[in-house]
């Protein structure tokens, strides 16, 4: 019996000691690892998408709420390189540069804030905002954070977008989720 009560114990150790945040209250989560980058993700999150370069996952709240939140990590290419150089991590034309081109799809954009920030331990640039989906007679007011980086030659892009108060309720899992994020 001992050795039964002491192997459950070493296993639950073991599942809260993948998790990024164990310290937290709710630290049910798993990790997420691939060759690039890992991150530790709260099991109330759900997988929309997964492959080699792209972890997406959303949380549905009742009401048709929702958010999601997007892990993209290329390998440069031309167009990502020109892109990447366009990103300055002290730089407000960045900024607005991005927005222009949101603009096309969605023109009540308005940045909120934006500015030099850290991923995995590596200088990156963050651009809030919020903006308006019309679709099928329906508008939703929506709220986002894009994180950009670049280490070895790989171009990454977390983006955290949700209904504008869905979204504030959830910030702090993002912001949890987000923390744990590392490159390997």
């Amino acid at each position: 019996m001992r050795e039964i009560i002491k192997f459950a114990f070493l296993s639950l150790s073991l599942v809260f000691s993948n998790c990024a945040f164990a310290e937290t209250p709710d630290p049910l989560c798993w990790e997420y690892s691939n060759e690039i980058f890992k991150v530790s993700i709260l099991k109330s999150w759900r997988i929309k998408k997964n492959s080699f370069n792209v972890l997406h996952i959303d949380n549905l709240g009742s009401n048709g709420e929702a958010v999601s939140l997007s892990f993209n990590v290329a390998r440069m290419s031309k167009e990502a390189d020109l892109f990447a150089k366009k990103i300055s991590f002290k730089n407000d034309a960045f900024a607005e540069e991005t927005a222009q081109q949101v603009r096309n799809r969605f023109p009540d954009y308005k940045i909120l804030k934006h500015g030099p920030t850290t991923l995995g331990n590596f200088q990156a640039y963050f651009i809030e905002a919020e903006y308006s989906l019309n679709n099928l007679g329906s508008v939703w007011s929506l709220h986002s954070i894009q994180i950009y980086t670049i280490r070895n030659n790989f171009l990454s892009i977390i983006h955290f977008e949700g209904t504008k108060d869905y979204f504030k309720k959830k910030e702090s899992e993002f912001n949890l989720m987000i923390s744990s994020f590392n490159y390997k």
